[in-house]
């Protein structure tokens, strides 16, 4: 259950990068994540080029998903046929996966998507997950908080947070600006994280949790690639405000061939109650 929390990256970061110098519609973009111990999760679509229409919406975004593709996960032992199925726990609400291969620790896992006459790859790791030394929250005016967490990186590895507020969010979001690089800090760091960024809501982004809340953490450890694609996504979002309109420089992928992000996370979890 926890795996099928992640944030809807690849479609929607396609949008953002897709202007009609850089791509074309039509070119497949994966959303994919493998978690420690949890089973592969892969969603395939096709491309949309913000310009192209006037309007679009969600129905448009399901309009893309790809149904009937052959996508194959490696880890270095064993080839496993993703399976799809109808899941309308996420969105596009159609996933690949398969019970038959389980994120573990140390491994790499190699992904293989075949849609007609295109084909795509992609590979990620699992690094050792990490645990944060403190977590807490911490008042920044009546009713509004922050969650702090403090640990020690490890150098050579990467880190991202997500959040989610029971109730009010289905996806874990990822925290602005809370990627650590490890060889760019030095001993312990302190983090002040505020809520995660839904960049399919209309809404208008809240940036404290509020009083009576029950925030999930997620703390992930990740590979450099995966380090670098939500980099791109903060940099979209903080020079745009909104990463739907185009920005001057392409949010970076992982895949040969495609478009969107695979991803290994290895993640531990923390639980609050805002006070």
């Amino acid at each position: 259950m926890r795996a099928k929390a992640i944030i809807l990256v690849g479609l929607v970061l396609t949008l953002c990068q897709c202007t009609k110098e850089t791509v074309q519609e039509g070119h497949l973009v994966i959303d994919g994540w493998i978690e420690n111990g949890c089973p592969p999760v892969v969603m395939v679509t096709s491309s949309l080029v913000v310009g192209t229409q006037n309007q679009w919406d969600k129905e448009d975004l399901a309009g893309s998903v790809i149904t009937d593709a052959e996508v194959v996960l490696s880890d270095g032992e064993k080839s496993v046929i993703l399976t799809g199925i109808p899941a309308p726990d996420y969105f596009p609400p159609f996933i690949y996966t398969s019970t038959e291969l389980m994120g573990e620790p140390g491994k790499t896992y190699t992904l293989k998507v075949r849609s007609g006459k295109q084909e795509l790859s992609s590979a990620t790791a699992l690094a050792a997950p990490s645990a944060l030394d403190k977590v807490w929250a911490e008042q920044v005016e009546e009713g509004s908080y922050l969650i702090h967490c403090r640990f020690t990186p490890r150098k050579g590895e990467y880190y991202g947070f997500f959040t989610r507020r029971e109730g009010k969010e289905l996806m874990y979001l990822p925290a602005f600006m809370s990627l650590i690089d490890g060889d760019a800090v030095d001993g312990v760091v302190d983090m002040a994280l505020t809520s995660g960024i839904d960049i399919s809501s209309s809404s208008r982004h809240q940036q404290y949790f509020s009083s009576g809340e029950r925030v999930s953490l997620r703390f992930c450890s990740i590979d450099r690639r995966v380090y670098d694609f939500w980099k791109g996504y903060e940099d979209a979002w903080l020079l745009t405000h909104n990463p739907f309109f185009p920005v001057s420089t392409d949010v970076p992928t992982n895949i040969t061939g495609g478009y969107g992000l695979w991803a290994g996370y290895s993640c531990t979890y923390y639980e609050l109650l805002i006070p």
